[in-house]
């Protein structure tokens, strides 16, 4: 019961995939900012009228990051979409990275994409303390809590 109290302020509801939300927790872990889930560009939809959404975003930078599960690679129709989604917000001037399974495979590939990110945020202007030794899960719910607390 414990531990699940603690992990509360990691929960993000709204997210699509587990992957997603491991990829939201490592580069938490490395001190970036919360990103918006699920972020739905304003303005901009696919050809089909579909809206256009970001699976982890930060709207005020223009940074966003889309999690590719093998699907992306092997269905023509998913990557058609994510061809045409990178085409527009090339367009707009966003900076978006491609995460897949290898990004999460150990902790120097965590850190490393990390550290990409954190560099594309700091040049648009986000300002946050990047920990290149990333905090233990248990130490970032510690962290959360005690400023919600």
């Amino acid at each position: 019961r414990t531990m699940c109290v603690r992990a509360l302020p990691l929960i993000m509801p709204g997210v699509d995939s587990p992957k997603e939300s491991e990829e939201r927790l490592s580069l938490l872990t490395h001190g970036i900012p919360q990103p918006v889930v699920n972020y739905v560009v304003p303005d901009m939809t696919f050809r089909s009228g579909a809206p256009v959404t970001l699976d982890l975003a930060w709207p005020e930078f223009k940074v966003a990051i889309e999690y590719d599960g093998d699907h992306h690679r092997t269905n023509k129709a998913q990557w058609r979409r994510d061809q045409e989604k990178r085409s527009k917000l090339v367009a707009r001037q966003w900076i978006t990275f491609v995460a897949t399974a290898a990004n999460l495979a150990d902790e120097a590939a965590c850190a490393e994409f990390s550290f990409n990110v954190a560099r594309a945020l700091a040049l648009r202007g986000a300002v946050f303390d990047f920990q290149v030794i990333a905090m233990s899960i248990e130490q970032l719910a510690e962290t959360r809590l005690r400023r919600q607390g």
